[in-house]
């Protein structure tokens, strides 16, 4: 049994330590006009795998299903003031962010649980309980294929907005900070 244990011990340490060699960590920020915005996410790349689509496809992430939004641990969003939404308003704070695509339209989640591992093998790791605000934004079409999973932001039009790029796909999530 302490033979065993050891491999498996020895196999979860060596499999975290080398994850974050294929999806590097990174960091999104905007900080302006008092808002500061913080994600904290790794990078998967795209490595001619299909992305987005329906069960039963070799998609990597399946229409309807949560995605942690990254790879390996779960991504964080820290905010430092109250955002609003036309589904409600998100209180300034730390949150795991987690995205349910679709053909149309993404759902992001701003969900209590923080700190955890992003995916789990014995089922979902995500506690739709937990969820703060579930916002439901266009999945659009970006003009370029973007090889490595991308969160940033933008506010050219006075308006911030958290932008999720992957493959030929543009997520734009408008924060609105006013009110």
């Amino acid at each position: 049994m302490g033979v065993l244990m050891a491999i498996i011990i020895s196999y979860v340490a060596y499999t975290v330590t080398t994850t974050k060699s294929h999806s590097p960590a990174d960091v999104a920020k905007y900080n302006k006009n008092g808002l500061s915005i913080q994600v904290d996410y790794c990078r998967p790349y795209k490595k001619g795998r299909v992305l987005f689509g329906e069960s039963g496809t070799t998609a990597l992430e399946i229409y309807g299903e949560p995605w942690r939004t990254g790879a390996n641990e779960a991504t964080e969003i820290n905010i430092s003031s109250d955002i609003l939404f036309p589904e409600g308003k998100l209180n300034a704070g730390n949150y795991s962010l987690y995205s349910i695509p679709g053909k149309e339209e993404w759902t992001i989640a701003f969900n209590s649980k923080v700190n955890y591992w992003g995916a789990d093998l014995t089922g979902s790791p995500f506690d739709p309980s937990l969820d703060v605000l579930r916002v439901t934004v266009p999945r659009l079409k970006n003009d370029e294929v973007i090889e490595q999973f991308t969160i940033q932001f933008d506010d050219n039009d006075g308006e911030v907005k958290m932008i999720l790029l992957w493959d030929d796909i543009k997520v734009k999530v408008p924060f609105n900070t006013s009110g």
